[in-house]
């Protein structure tokens, strides 16, 4: 989670770019802020925005936000988090997301098969491809996209469609596995199967790069 510095420091910005964005007087930070939330999945820009860029803003409580888009204050909270350490990133005050962001439903698998990887592993190539969708959706550049991409392109089709899908796209942190084969119109089975071959094949490829 962003430490609570990196959190205020983040909402002075966005403080000072809602009062230019009233007074008509964008300058080059502004812009590329503006340029970041709307480059965010569709419900962190809808909060980030409400909260902190409407003319409003400073008047409207969180509970008004969550309550009008009908989620949970738990919900509203981590989509909240999330949105700020896109904009903390971009204006250099972070640069590691932190496990607490990232959806954990992958933690409950118990990878055992040698032929897999180990838990530990698992957790450090999904954080990192989580990262990188990030970096890649803001259009940012980071150590070991290169060789991402060339590790990409090594996949099989299927595999790199998988991986993209739910690790790499702009709604990655929000988009569940069944999502996902639903779309490709795999079983859970084989979906699975493509997933953790692939992670495994990526793992080999970044491993100066996950450790």
């Amino acid at each position: 989670m962003l430490s609570k510095e990196v959190e205020k420091e983040v909402i002075r910005h966005l403080n000072q770019i809602r009062l230019l964005l009233f007074l008509e007087k964008e300058d080059t930070k502004a812009r590329l802020i503006v340029s970041v939330v709307n480059k965010m999945p569709d419900l962190e820009k809808d909060i980030i925005t409400r909260k902190y860029l409407h003319r409003d803003s400073e008047y409207t409580r969180h509970q008004m936000i969550y309550k009008d888009m009908e989620i949970s204050h738990g919900l509203y909270g981590k989509v909240r988090l999330r949105g700020l350490f896109k904009i903390a990133l971009v204006l250099g005050l972070t640069k590691t997301m932190t496990a607490s962001i990232i959806q954990k439903d992958w933690r409950q698998e118990r990878m055992l098969n040698e032929n897999f990887l180990s838990v530990d592993d698992n957790e450090a190539l999904v954080s990192f491809l989580y990262e990188s969708g990030i970096y890649i959706t803001l259009d940012l550049e980071r150590e070991g996209q290169v060789e991402l991409q060339q590790a990409m392109k090594k996949l099989e089709p299927l595999e790199a469609e998988v991986i993209a899908r739910k690790y790499l796209s702009r709604e990655a942190e929000y988009t569940r596995h069944q999502a996902v084969y639903k779309e490709l119109g795999l079983s859970s089975g084989t979906y699975k199967k493509y997933r953790l071959r692939a992670l495994t094949k990526l793992a080999a490829k970044l491993s100066d790069l996950i450790k």
